[in-house]
């Protein structure tokens, strides 16, 4: 596939959200599975994630991000 034919990565998440075979369970597990990925990456800490394209820092720091907007989403604490 060329480039000028390849969907952003919003267009792929929302495929996978809108057009399940599961229907609307699909949200709860993508939702899901960022909140779990996000607590792992909260977990292992920076020091994991620094390489020469990603600063383990700013990861850390979008775990953090996209974990407190769920949790603010969700009620959770």
């Amino acid at each position: 596939m060329s480039n000028k034919n390849r969907k952003t990565n919003v267009e792929v998440v929302t495929n996978i959200m809108e057009y399940s075979n599961n229907g609307a369970l699909m949200q709860a597990f993508i939702i899901e599975a960022i909140h779990n990925y996000c607590s792992n990456v909260i977990k292992a800490g920076p020091e994991v994630f620094n390489n020469g394209m990603l600063n383990g820092n700013s990861w850390v720091a979008c775990a953090e991000e996209a974990t407190s907007k769920i949790n603010k989403h969700y009620d959770r604490s």
